[in-house]
């Protein structure tokens, strides 16, 4: 039950960092097409 909670929690995680990764490129990648300054 443990190791699978961990498992659920380890990819949960990946995705998490994943879409904030994803996120933050496709901002900046909006702001730099606008001429802005991050």
């Amino acid at each position: 039950m443990r190791l699978s909670l961990e498992k659920n929690l380890l990819r949960l995680i990946k995705m998490t960092s994943f879409l904030v990764t994803n996120a933050y490129k496709n901002y900046s990648g909006m702001w730099r097409c606008k001429g802005g300054t991050l």
